[in-house]
């Protein structure tokens, strides 16, 4: 993100959707903001189409988010890293020219399709191997009905959707509700007792004249169990399906 390469230090909740995500026939995640959920599915449709030759569609809220993200978050990305520059259409190495098509994007043997979700006719005259939706709750969901039928002629079709929840029980809430509920769990590394982080009962505790202050001076949760400081790192959490 923003030019620099990905670090898990900070978010090793995504490593297991790097390492297997792609085994699974698709998702759908529930998320804050800033947490690299764009980035996985970034990283993700250029693995696809550029070393897996598949059919990717992109799909955003509107038309000219989806310029805005493609102006942004890939054109840049496409010709400053050189194995991705190399699998651009036109002269050796790629060439700029290559990259700019806001709508279609040919990377190596496979295609990319950047879409918006407020425009029925991004829907139609193509088939897909892999449907990514962002932003679910604020998409047209009659046209992502339509998109789903891109997928019908894959021998192999996935289907990924992610966003930030608005309203309990809709939209992505729903999808994540209707799933396995996996969430990230955390061992203390004092007491190895499991739990979910939540930003109340772990990191922050109301006074007595109604005003927050953090459980820890240093800032580190809190274990509900043992009531230690908790150091968090790759090694110490994974994530844990309420309904396997």
């Amino acid at each position: 993100p923003r030019g620099k390469p990905i670090s898990f230090q900070r978010m090793p909740f995504l490593v297991e959707l790097y390492t297997d995500g792609l085994k699974v026939g698709g998702w759908d995640i529930q998320k804050a903001v800033q947490t690299g959920g764009t980035e996985t599915m970034i990283q993700l449709l250029l693995y696809e189409a550029g070393w897996e030759n598949r059919s990717i569609a992109y799909v955003l809220p509107t038309s000219a988010m989806r310029d805005r993200f493609v102006r942004t978050r890939i054109d840049d990305i496409l010709m400053q890293v050189p194995a991705y520059r190399r699998l651009l259409p036109g002269e050796e190495g790629g060439s700029k020219e290559g990259a700019i098509s806001r709508r279609l994007k040919r990377f190596g043997a496979g295609t990319i399709f950047f879409l918006g979700s407020n425009s029925a006719s991004d829907f139609t005259e193509f088939s897909a191997d892999t449907l990514i939706i962002d932003e679910v709750d604020h998409c047209d969901l009659n046209n992502l009905e339509m998109a789903r039928d891109r997928l019908k002629e894959s021998p192999r079709p996935q289907l990924f959707r992610i966003g930030n929840p608005k309203t309990p029980g809709v939209g992505i809430c729903l999808l994540y509700e209707e799933g396995d509920r996996r969430q990230y769990h955390w061992r203390c590394n004092h007491c190895n007792h499991w739990q979910v982080m939540d930003w109340w009962l772990h990191f922050v505790e109301q006074q007595d004249d109604f005003t927050w202050s953090l459980r820890h001076p240093s800032g580190h949760p809190v274990c509900l169990k043992c009531k230690d400081p908790m150091q968090r790192d790759t090694r110490s959490g994974c994530l844990v399906a309420e309904y396997p």
